[in-house]
C-alpha cells in the first residue's frame, strides 16, 4: 500500500468522522482490538525496518549504501504517511468515546502510544543522519514536513468541536485551521469543503510514487480493520459513503420509529382542530377593515 493511497484513506475517513462518532450502533469489539492488533505489528515492522537501515547506512560497503538510500525514501515516507493514518483515526476514536461507551477511547489511547514510539525513531534517525551523504534525506524531511501539514489540517475538526489536542502534531496549528474552515459551518455543511481539501491533499501528494517495499502490506492489514469498524449505515449499498445529512435523517427516521421520544408513548391527535369559519361575503371585506388588521 503506497503514500497516496494511504493519504486518500485518511483524508475519506476525516470526511466522514461524524458518521463514526455519532453512530449509535456499538463498533464491534474485535474489530477494535484489531485495529489495536495491527496497530501494534505496523509499529514493531517500522521500528524494525528503521535500526536496519540505521545499521546499514553505518557499514563502508558501497553496495550496501547504494541499496540503502534506495530504500530509505521508501521506508520512512511509508511510515509518516502511516502516521497521518493512525492519528486520523485514533483521534475519530477519541472523540466518540465522548458520545458512547465502547472500546473506542482506550484502543484510541494505545494507538497513539504506539505511534509516538515509532515517531520518536524516525525523528532520531533524522537528526542522526542529517548530516550525511544522502541525496535523499532533504526530500524525505520535506515529505515530513507536507504529511505533518495534512495531518494538523485533516484532524482540524475534530480540533474545534471534539477537542482532541494529543493526537495533532501542532496542536495550535491544527486548532488555527479549523477556525479557518469549520467556524460557524454546520456539521452537514462541511461535506463540501472537505471535498476541496481532499482534492487538495491528492494534489499535494500526486508527484509521491513509492517504491514499494517489499514486505508484508502492514498499513493494508490497518486499514482492513478500520474498515470493519465502520457502521454500515454510512455507506451507500454500492460503496460510496453517505452524506452526515443523509446518515442524520436515516437515524433520526429509525430512532423515531423504534424509540419514543422522552421515554412516552407515540400518540396522536384524535381530531385535527378546526379552523375559525372565515366570513368570505364580498361585504364584509373593505380597505378600513384591512388596514385595520394590518395595524
Amino acid at each position: 500500500m503506497g503514500y497516496r493511497q494511504i493519504t486518500d484513506f485518511s483524508a475519506l475517513i476525516a470526511a466522514h468522522a461524524h458518521s463514526i462518532i455519532e453512530s449509535p450502533q456499538p463498533l464491534d469489539e474485535s474489530n477494535l482490538v484489531a485495529c489495536w492488533r495491527t496497530g501494534r505489528d505496523l509499529t514493531v515492522a517500522s521500528l524494525s525496518r528503521i535500526d536496519r537501515i540505521s545499521r546499514g547506512s553505518s557499514t563502508a560497503d558501497n553496495h550496501q549504501d547504494e541499496l540503502t538510500s534506495e530504500t530509505l525514501t521508501s521506508v520512512l515516507n511509508q511510515s509518516f504517511a502511516a502516521e497521518m493514518l493512525v492519528r486520523t483515526w485514533a483521534a475519530i476514536l477519541k472523540a466518540r468515546a465522548t458520545l458512547q461507551t465502547d472500546l473506542s477511547g482506550t484502543i484510541a489511547q494505545q494507538l497513539l502510544s504506539l505511534q509516538l514510539k515509532t515517531r520518536h525513531q524516525l525523528l532520531k534517525f533524522l537528526v542522526n543522519h542529517a548530516d550525511a551523504n544522502c541525496p535523499h534525506m532533504a526530500a524525505i524531511d520535506r515529505f515530513r514536513r507536507k504529511a505533518e501539514r495534512w495531518t494538523d489540517l485533516l484532524l482540524c475538526e475534530l480540533m474545534l468541536r471534539f477537542g482532541v489536542p494529543e493526537f495533532a502534531i501542532d496542536p495550535r496549528r491544527s486548532r488555527n485551521f479549523g477556525i479557518d474552515y469549520f467556524q460557524n459551518q454546520p456539521v452537514a455543511e462541511s461535506q463540501l469543503t472537505w471535498r476541496l481539501l481532499s482534492a487538495g491533499l491528492r494534489s499535494s501528494f500526486q508527484n509521491e510514487f513509492a517504491d514499494e517495499v517489499r514486505q508484508h502490506d502492514l498499513p493494508g492489514e490497518f486499514v482492513q480493520s478500520i474498515l470493519g469498524c465502520l457502521p454500515e449505515d454510512a455507506f451507500h449499498a454500492d460503496g460510496p459513503a453517505r452524506s452526515i445529512r443523509i446518515v442524520r435523517l436515516n437515524r433520526s427516521a429509525l430512532a423515531g420509529d423504534t424509540k419514543p421520544v422522552h421515554g412516552g408513548s407515540l400518540s396522536r391527535p384524535t381530531q385535527l382542530p378546526t379552523p375559525a369559519p372565515a366570513d368570505a361575503s364580498p361585504s364584509s371585506l373593505s380597505f378600513s377593515n384591512l388596514r385595520r388588521k394590518i395595524r
